[in-house]
């Protein structure tokens, strides 16, 4: 929860630069990637909820087992603690 309670607070604030920073979090992407396995149909709606990305971002890798988004410093998935290098 706690990485959530930053948009609350900038929900309840109508702070919408607090919104976006929190659009650009991995809790925001983590999030996405769960709705997008619940709810497939979404995928083209959420898209428009997707801030562009950054080159911060961009440093990112995706899990070749679960296709989770990892940081660029992680050498094991963080959802299904798979090795970077392996493969599937």
């Amino acid at each position: 929860m706690d990485q959530i309670d930053p948009l609350f607070d900038a929900l309840r604030n109508n702070d919408l630069n607090g919104v976006t920073t929190w659009m650009e979090s991995e809790a925001w992407q983590t999030l996405l990637q769960l709705l997008q396995i619940e709810l497939p149909g979404l995928s083209s709606s959420m898209k428009q909820l997707t801030p562009t990305i950054t080159n911060e971002q961009s440093s990112n890798w995706t899990c070749s087992e679960c296709t989770f988004l990892n940081d660029n410093f992680n050498q094991t998935c963080d959802m299904c603690l798979l090795d970077r290098n392996a493969s599937s």
